[in-house]
């Protein structure tokens, strides 16, 4: 099918990188909303596990510094963020201030990715 969503963290992976993130959401000086929708702690959120398995989109999670130079240059320091790939060419799903509504409700997300790869309808019209 050749289509892909980026879930791009506002945070660097890594052990140094997780621990950083906690420590600043703990002091309250900054959080990413895309982990507040699709993760509880370290572990992904059952809710969306099972919403991710009913897409027909692959989803890929990044972090800052796990992105190669097309998706970081594209995105140019908007994070977090979801980008579409579709036959190469990039897109974007969700900007940062896009992302907020959807915290507690990774359902939604799930279904705002596939929306996003959805085509027009095709005529079912016959000659």
């Amino acid at each position: 099918m050749g289509e892909r969503a980026y879930l791009v963290y506002d945070a660097n992976g890594g052990v140094l990188g997780e621990a950083m993130y906690f420590v600043r959401k703990w002091l309250r000086i900054g959080k990413c909303e895309l982990c507040a929708v699709t993760h509880r702690g370290l572990r992904p959120r059952e809710a969306w596990v099972r919403a991710t398995g009913e897409v027909d989109v692959e989803i890929d999670a990044r972090h800052r510094n796990e992105l190669d130079a097309r998706l970081r240059d594209f995105i140019d320091g908007a994070y977090p963020c979801v980008v579409g790939e579709q036959d190469g060419d990039l897109s974007w799903i969700l900007r940062p201030n896009e992302i907020e509504p959807f915290v507690g409700e990774p359902e939604r997300l799930a279904k705002a990715i596939a929306a996003h790869f959805e085509g027009p309808p095709t005529s079912a019209a016959t000659p």
